[in-house]
Formats: C-alpha cells, structure tokens, sequence
C-alpha cells in the first residue's frame, strides 16, 4: 500500500474509508418506511389494471376550487 504523509511527518498506510456494515444480507433502505402507514383506497381492485381505475377516479373526482388568478 502507498504510504501517504500526515501533518506530523510521519507515513503512514493509506486505508480506504470502510464502508457502513451490511445488515446480513438485506437490501439498502429495508425498514426505511416502517413509520408511514400504508393507506389503500377501497375503490381500486388490485385485480384489475391499476392505472385505469386510478385515472378513471381521478376524471370522475370533482375539480377543486382553485386561487383566482
């Protein structure tokens, strides 16, 4: 290993930072949102396509009133 000087003189060997321990195997971010509770809307059958019945709720869900410009 190359040998890299420090503020007082002396070498030393260059040691690559260690990088934060793997928890046995699990992936990055497990357990990141284990505090945010998962809410479904009954209305969607998980069955069917997803992305139909969201848009379809979403076209026949009233307009919000917005800030006049």
């Amino acid at each position: 290993m190359p040998t890299k000087p420090h503020a007082t003189g002396k070498t030393g060997a260059a040691r690559p930072r260690a990088a934060a321990p793997a928890r046995a195997g699990l992936p990055r971010g497990y357990g990141a949102m284990r505090d945010v509770p998962l809410e479904l809307d009954p209305r969607i059958d998980l069955t069917k396509p997803i992305y139909e019945q969201a848009a379809a709720l979403r076209k026949a869900a009233p307009k919000r009133p917005g800030k006049p410009r």
